[in-house]
């Protein structure tokens, strides 16, 4: 679930929520989880346009945290 301030996912099971990331690096993850979901609903003509944003956007999170991710 996504919400303007509380982050809420399950994981294994376990449900896990809190307040919404506040940093850079946090909020850029945040848009790549929409961006998977925006594409398994997207017509097939646009499929190629959904995966090269969600590629654009590792890129600039690889970039923001030093290179260090990836």
């Amino acid at each position: 679930m996504l919400d303007d301030n509380v982050r809420s996912s399950t994981v294994e099971g376990q449900r896990y929520s809190g307040t919404g990331l506040a940093c850079g690096a946090g909020r850029r993850m945040m848009k790549q989880v929409a961006l998977p979901i925006q594409a398994s609903d997207t017509r097939e003509k646009k499929l190629d346009r959904r995966w090269k944003d969600l590629d654009e956007s590792l890129e600039e999170l690889q970039q923001l945290l030093g290179g260090k991710a990836g």
